[in-house]
């Protein structure tokens, strides 16, 4: 029998041996055919089946970059002087306007900051009211004249306004959105100095506007560039985390600026126009609805008893009264 030392020995062994032993190689793959890879000729002529895309061609919405579905804009033909004039406002800012901004709103506590801003748009109803009677929008030039009185009056010039707690709510407009409403193209974008963005069409619009405001009149031109200029301090504070919001998440901030500017202007000029024309609607119904009572200018036909009726029959002639009935023509003979 052998002994233990012995079998361990031998198992010893035969491990040994089985790791030394080569492992079975794995199978190699055949090569690819001379079939399975297509001639450089070939290629071309399936690729000339595949649909040609240009790139004039209109992408899918999902495909579209940053800069593709900003707005859908016309061109900037003033591109090269407006980055100037815009590098220059984003100077001015950063060095000028910021510190005294961040300045303006540590010293002026929210409700004198609100109390200015209220005041210098109380100044504007006036430049409204005329917009709107040119926009022949009769019921909200009424509103904005009647705001304007309470506000100037009860509201200390502005400062407060009591004319919104008795429903006179405010509605701003502008001498642009008239020309644009009667038909007036925008023309080129512009970024006015120290105004901002805009275009022909409303730059011009702001110096008739200007004209009407009383405090363009009033001020001299220091505090018109700190209390007018652009919104002045407070309506630059109220904007600027806006900017910023813009700034931080665009990648060209001019292009952003400029896309987000023409974005406003259409919208608000879009809903002009939509106002005005159900406007129209009401006025053509109410004309409709007239004409089928058959009452001409009148909504209640007046009664024989009623001053309006003995003032229509004092303007017929006295001849059409004697032959009017059966009686009156048997007495008149």
């Amino acid at each position: 029998m052998p002994s233990h030392r012995s079998l361990l020995a031998l198992r010893a062994l035969l491990a040994a041996i089985l790791l030394a032993a080569p492992l079975p190689a794995p199978a190699a793959e055949p090569p690819p055919s001379a079939e399975a890879a297509p001639a450089p000729d070939q290629l071309l002529e399936d690729a000339s089946d595949l649909p040609h895309i240009s790139a004039e061609a209109p992408l899918d919405d999902d495909l579209l970059l940053e800069e593709d579905w900003l707005y859908e804009e016309a061109p900037d033909p003033l591109e090269g002087p407006n980055r100037a004039v815009f590098f220059f406002n984003e100077s001015v800012y950063k060095w000028l306007l910021d510190p005294v901004a961040d300045a303006y709103g540590f010293i002026v506590p929210d409700p004198v900051r609100d109390s200015v801003r209220r005041f210098f748009l109380n100044l504007r109803e006036p430049a409204n009211f005329v917009n709107e009677m040119i926009q022949l929008r009769g019921g909200r030039a009424g509103a904005t004249g009647a705001r304007f009185l309470v506000n100037s009056t009860v509201g200390l010039g502005g400062l407060f306004d009591p004319a919104s707690r008795i429903g006179l709510e405010r509605y701003a407009t502008d001498f642009g959105q008239t020309l644009a409403l009667y038909g007036v193209p925008d023309g080129p974008y512009l970024v006015v100095p120290l105004m901002g963005p805009a275009n022909l069409r409303d730059a011009f619009g702001n110096v008739v506007d200007a004209l009407m405001r009383p405090d363009v009149w009033l001020l001299t031109t220091g505090p018109q560039l700190v209390f007018v200029t652009g919104d002045g301090l407070s309506g630059y504070a109220s904007s600027r985390l806006h900017l910023e919001e813009l700034r931080a998440s665009s990648f060209d901030f001019y292009v952003a600026l400029r896309s987000a500017y023409r974005m406003d202007r259409d919208a608000q000029i879009a809903e002009l126009r939509s106002e005005l024309e159900e406007l129209r609607q009401v006025a053509a119904e109410r004309a409709a609805r007239r004409d089928e009572l058959n009452l001409g200018p009148y909504r209640v036909a007046p009664r024989r008893s009623s001053p309006r009726w003995r003032l229509l029959a004092s303007r017929i002639p006295r001849a059409s009264l004697a032959t009017s009935s059966p009686t009156d023509a048997a007495q008149a003979r």
